[in-house]
């Protein structure tokens, strides 16, 4: 697959680029055709969604992820994922020649996001459950 790795800890001369500064981590997620998103142990067991899958879809990008049920509670299938190797080459072979479909999903999902995970809206949840303890 036509994949450019960003990530720190992958064996030398693998990942383009180590870190990215996240004040501009939303361009590269912009300047993608797909943003795969892959949780890890922990995260994977308490059914953790990675703050990847927020970030990437608040900038419109599209993003393929590992199967997480939180994720396909939230987003539905606009957000497709993988259980194994060939469902997230078939996804990714799938995606790159549907473009209009792609960006179909890509812009349900920045929907979906901007609706529900705003920081501005996510800080009302908090102050709602800190007024409810106080009482």
């Amino acid at each position: 697959l036509p994949i450019t790795i960003y990530a720190g800890r992958w064996p030398k001369g693998i990942a383009k680029k180590e870190y990215i500064d996240n004040r501009i981590l939303r361009k590269y997620y912009r300047s993608s055709k797909i943003v795969l998103n892959d949780t890890f142990g922990i995260m994977k067991d308490w059914n953790f969604v990675s703050n990847r899958i927020f970030d990437a879809t608040a900038c419109g990008s599209f993003v393929i992820s590992d199967y997480i049920p939180d994720i396909e509670e939230i987003y539905g299938d606009n957000v497709p994922m993988w259980r194994s190797e060939e469902e997230l080459v078939s996804l990714v072979t799938y995606y790159l020649s549907h473009s209009d479909e792609r960006e179909a999903k890509a812009k349900k999902a920045q929907q979906i996001t901007l609706s529900n995970f705003t920081s501005e809206r996510i800080a009302k949840e908090i102050i709602k459950i800190i007024e409810k303890i106080k009482k």
